[in-house]
């Protein structure tokens, strides 16, 4: 249950889609500085950098002046790098400020995988559209693209309604609500009940676009004084 298929793109085409993401990253990157919240397949960030955050929760949480509590949801998504929907992809890119002709040169290679089939000699042209390819160069960074258009949708929600937790990060006080590290997303709230409610809505937005927990892989922690 665990194989996966080797890629079998060709190298060229895998040389072009990456010149084509590499343009989309740029015009992404000029745009968005604001979203923050992808630890992976971003450039200047890493994933240490959620690790240390983590640590400061705990830290805050153990800290018997402070008195506050946390709870905290790591979920994996899954088959994120291969199931992202082609128009979702599309549409978070143009909404992080990627041009329509950057979008359209992706989509030209990508949407439309024509295969012919010989059944009972008969030869068949059919032609599949939806997901990206499986084993493509472009899926950690679709994925990247789009969960970081989802989480700042639903993360602006979030603050304005006061969710999070709490704190102090690079001489400012933030709240920390949620973060993706590869294809796991984090969410972090003050107790279980806020928690349930953020990890919900999440949900909900996620199966608008095709995409589901990985149940096997979901994980919850809650601590307090």
């Amino acid at each position: 249950s665990q194989y996966r298929g080797i890629s079998l793109l060709d190298s060229l085409s895998k040389l072009y889609t990456g010149a084509l993401i590499a343009n989309i990253e740029r015009q992404i990157s000029k745009t968005c500085q604001g979203f923050a919240c992808c630890f992976a397949y971003s450039k200047n960030r890493s994933t240490v950098e959620i690790v240390q955050i983590l640590v400061n929760v705990f830290l805050v949480v153990h800290d018997w002046s402070v008195r506050l509590g946390a709870a905290i949801f790591i979920g994996d998504i899954a088959t994120a790098f291969d199931s992202c929907p082609i128009v979702s992809c599309a549409q978070a890119m143009y909404e992080q400020g990627v041009e329509p002709e950057s979008i359209a040169a992706y989509l030209q290679q990508q949407v439309e995988l024509c295969v012919k089939v010989n059944f009972c000699g008969v030869s068949i042209d059919t032609s599949f559209v939806g997901a990206l390819t499986q084993g493509g160069r472009d899926g950690p960074n679709m994925w990247n693209f789009l969960a970081r258009w989802l989480l700042h949708l639903i993360g602006e929600c979030w603050r304005q309604a006061g969710f999070g937790f709490p704190l102090h990060c690079h001489s400012s006080d933030i709240m920390f609500s949620h973060a993706v590290w590869s294809d796991n997303i984090i969410i972090a709230a003050k107790n279980i009940d806020e928690l349930r409610h953020l990890v919900v809505s999440l949900t909900l937005l996620l199966q608008s676009h095709s995409l589901r927990w990985k149940a096997s892989d979901c994980h919850c922690m809650v601590a307090g004084n």
